[in-house]
């Protein structure tokens, strides 16, 4: 890298010969191939061409080299996908224009560096692609059918936003006014329907906060600009919409349950049956010609006597059995009037 951005000083012009024209290019183009790794110093020339000190009024050497870049980047495309390795050979060719363009006698103030943007880039694609996925998955089904990784990205989100940051005020849910307990109750459907609450973390320095999960609003930070949360920031609001998510999904799993379990039979009141069946008249009894007959009422015992007797139950037979033997627990006189 450093031979790419850095003309030759007068002792090497000398020690290798360069007053023949183009001899130095064709010693780097080897470098280049005995290198090996072409696709790593083209990343590293790509990341740092931008920082490097060279003269150049009208862009005219960035816009050379640009084009050079796309004639690379064909070059890559057709021997990797097609397999068309007969156009590898032309692959160094591009590297060395960095040096035609770029390359100056002064040493660069910018040190070129193993490149490490393209997997960061890489990583940080990753790391969103399973953020969208985690959020597809906690939305409800009736929804996700329209929804897919770019919709998300570049349209839902955003505005999803701005549609769960009502402006409410920080105050007991008690005293909040009528219209604020409407948006508030609306804004707490929303979010459940999308499967985003606020989970309460606590952080290095021993301070709780709500952060909003799964964490969707990175998809909107930038490294250059400042992150700005369009989020309620209050504690007490974040606080406040989590206890109410919480309190409706509580609801709606009962109601499920008491869905699946069936409607719940009313107890059935036997009393008006037995009031029918009491206010229906005794009917008559009658012999075979038809004659009523007479029904003789049962004499009352006087004795006394037999009635309690007849009352009485048998009371059981109380029994005891010794046990021989010695205990060095604590022991107490006990009679047989204890036992009865």
């Amino acid at each position: 890298w450093e031979s790419l951005f850095c003309k030759p000083s007068s002792n090497q012009k000398t020690s290798i010969q360069i007053e023949k024209d183009g001899r130095y290019l064709n010693r780097l183009t080897e470098s280049i191939v005995s290198n090996g790794e072409i696709e790593r110093i083209m990343q590293g020339c790509f990341e740092s061409y931008p920082l490097m000190r060279f003269h150049d009024v009208a862009m005219q050497k960035v816009v050379r080299i640009s084009e050079w870049l796309d004639f690379y980047d064909q070059l890559n495309q057709r021997t990797s996908e097609r397999q068309e390795f007969e156009l590898y050979k032309y692959l160094p060719y591009p590297l060395v224009n960095f040096h035609r363009f770029f390359a100056g006698t002064t040493m660069q103030e910018h040190r070129v560096e193993y490149p490490r943007m393209d997997y960061q880039v890489f990583s940080a694609k990753k790391q969103f692609e399973n953020l969208i996925e985690i959020f597809l998955s906690g939305v409800d089904a009736t929804k996700r059918r329209y929804l897919n990784k770019t919709i998300i990205s570049k349209e839902f989100v955003p505005r999803l936003m701005h549609i769960i940051s009502p402006d409410l005020r920080p105050v007991n849910k008690q005293l909040i006014k009528p219209e604020e307990k409407k948006v508030l109750a609306r804004l707490v459907d929303i979010m459940i329907e999308y499967g985003l609450s606020f989970i309460q973390e606590k952080t290095e320095d021993g301070q709780f906060l709500y952060k909003l999960e799964p964490p969707v609003e990175q998809l909107l930070q930038f490294e250059l600009s400042s992150p700005k949360s369009i989020l309620p920031r209050q504690y007490a609001v974040r606080q406040m919409i989590a206890q109410e998510i919480e309190t409706e999904i509580l609801k709606r799993k009962e109601k499920m349950l008491a869905l699946r379990g069936g409607v719940k039979k009313a107890p059935i009141d036997k009393s008006p049956a037995i009031k029918k069946v009491q206010n229906k008249p005794e009917k008559m009894a009658v012999d075979f010609f038809g004659r009523p007959i007479v029904k003789q009422k049962q004499k009352q015992s006087s004795n006394k006597m037999d009635v309690d007797d007849s009352q009485d139950t048998a009371k059981p037979v109380v029994s005891y059995k010794y046990h021989e033997g010695f205990s060095n627990a604590v022991r107490k006189p006990m009679t047989v009037q204890m036992f009865l």
